[in-house]
């Protein structure tokens, strides 16, 4: 038996398509599929810190021989103390093209060479 596609059908099933997301947040989430009663785990994230001026890596950065959650912090990373044990701190890394005292923070986590020509000197 073959159904005749008209505007009703189509306008029926455009609403409904456009109200599920709305049923899902008000709490009838009980019969979507996707719906878990399992819950997530916190996200991770990665924050990376530019300083205009820079730091002093005496003040900023903690003693290389130390490693693990407890290091011992620096001046520089005392208000971070209530962190400490979700912080890595990664020193040591280096873009041989952003050491330019002005130009360099533009390409600080790209790796990019500035000087060279888009398709060459790759």
């Amino acid at each position: 038996m073959r159904t005749q596609l008209n505007r009703r059908y189509i306008l029926r099933g455009a609403g409904a398509l456009i109200a599920l997301p709305a049923l899902e947040s008000i709490g009838f989430c009980r019969f979507a599929s996707a719906a878990s009663t399992v819950p997530a785990a916190p996200s991770k994230r990665c924050v990376f810190l530019s300083i205009g001026f820079g730091v002093t890596k005496e003040t900023w950065f903690p003693d290389q021989a130390q490693t693990g959650n407890d290091y011992e912090l620096s001046e520089g990373l005392e208000p971070l103390a209530r962190h400490q044990s979700d912080i890595t701190v990664v020193q040591g890394c280096s873009n041989q093209y952003s050491n330019e005292a002005h130009w360099g923070s533009t390409f600080w986590l790209t790796g990019a060479n500035r000087y060279s020509v888009p398709g060459q000197n790759m």
